[in-house]
């Protein structure tokens, strides 16, 4: 196909986009915002029928956004195809693709479908963290189930290139059996016009009655298994005495399929008396507004298991905001020790509840990881390349 002098349509599909929380959301939204801006017409095919629109109108800016019913559903496995494909493909169709870029397995099965009916090129990426025991869907109790599903859609998919976003994420890839010439990579970064520390705002830290002279963490991440927030919780039960409360940010946002979890962890902050030290506001704070409150803390804490690589982590370390990390993958990409934050050996409260302590008195080093912080984001992780990257990779499969 040749470019001719009319806007290049592509369509971004994914079963959920903000104002949903989650470092796989927020990149597909970066790319729908500056590849509008390259002048992409823009299409994103979604879920989350609820009606969001009032909240996010300002956020949807430049490109349009198609809800359908049942894609979370089919994503995750809880209905067949038969129940949902018809209307994704005529909305696929709707938005007349000249590429597609499919996020997610399921997601990437129905783009494929598509691509090849009309016979036009598709690009995958998968934010589905693969966890150590090698699952990466996450739907199925025996691991060489789950595995077979995995090598089968990884083959029927039959996009032209994988891109994603760290090395783990690459060679998680390649053990799956993507073929290496297809596989492109570049870090993501944060929206520099979201998360900065100027946004510093003392009148947020207030509403949520932190004191002056009290320091205020931000967890960047939803209350999910993966992210391990009992182990926060047990770190702050030994430093209950401390001057410090705790946000979590995703708010009052219950991931479907995660309620037990959910109510774990605020039975977990009960039982040890921590309700007015770790503090889960009610309402879910949309892309906007996470900059103003990442700005707002002290230092952030990300204690997950594992991350293909931890967006939440560098768009705190974009306001200047130093991060205690756990030591896993993706993390490790990210997180220098005691140079631009601090890790903890995966799962130790006590080694967390050290380095939290560490940060809360010596605010001297808290401020000289932040700078180091900020300079690791403007040196590593710039959201420019990764958004050229993708827009060099459209056209050059268009011009195919």
């Amino acid at each position: 196909m040749i470019l001719s002098n009319q806007p290049l349509r592509l369509t971004l599909l994914a079963h959920s986009f903000p104002p949903d929380n989650g470092g796989g959301e927020m990149l597909i939204y970066l790319l729908a915002k500056y590849l509008s801006r390259k002048g992409w017409k823009i299409s994103v095919v979604t879920g989350n029928t609820k009606d969001y629109l009032k909240n996010c109108k300002k956020l949807y800016k430049g490109f349009k956004v198609f809800r359908i019913p049942l894609f979370e559903e089919f994503s995750r496995g809880e209905i067949g195809i038969k129940y949902f494909f018809e209307q994704a493909y005529q909305t696929i169709k709707k938005t007349s693709p000249d590429i597609i870029h499919a996020f997610n397995f399921y997601p990437g099965y129905i783009g494929s479908i598509y691509a090849r009916h009309e016979k036009i090129p598709l690009v995958f990426t998968y934010h589905n963290t693969p966890l150590n025991d090698g699952k990466i869907l996450k739907m199925f109790s025996n691991v060489e189930v789950e595995k077979a599903l995995v090598y089968h859609l990884i083959k029927e998919i039959r996009f032209q290139i994988l891109i994603t976003v760290s090395q783990y994420f690459v060679n998680a890839s390649l053990e799956i059996g993507v073929s290496k010439d297809t596989v492109r990579w570049c870090y993501p970064g944060p929206d520099p016009e979201i998360f900065h520390s100027s946004d510093k705002d003392l009148r947020l830290r207030r509403s949520f009655g932190v004191k002056d002279e009290e320091i205020l963490i931000i967890v960047p991440a939803r209350i999910v298994p993966r992210k391990s927030i009992e182990t926060l919780i047990e770190s702050m039960n030994i430093l209950k005495n401390l001057p410090v409360k705790v946000i979590i940010s995703s708010g009052g946002f219950i991931q479907p399929g995660f309620e037990a979890y959910y109510n774990k962890i605020i039975k977990l902050i009960n039982t040890y008396g921590l309700s007015k030290k770790i503090l889960i506001p009610i309402c879910q704070y949309n892309v906007a507004q996470l900059g103003k409150l990442y700005a707002a803390a002290d230092f952030a804490v990300l204690p997950s298991i594992i991350e293909g690589l931890g967006l939440g982590a560098l768009e705190v370390m974009q306001c200047g905001i130093p991060v205690i990390a756990s030591d896993t993958e993706g993390l490790k990409e990210i997180i220098e020790n005691k140079i631009n934050g601090l890790l903890f050996p995966v799962g130790d409260f006590r080694a967390l509840a050290n380095h939290i302590e560490f940060l809360i008195i010596n605010k001297k080093a808290r401020q000289k990881m932040g700078v180091r912080a900020k300079e690791t984001i403007d040196r590593k992780f710039k959201l420019s390349e990764f958004v050229n990257l993708h827009d060099t990779i459209y056209k050059e499969l268009i011009q195919k």
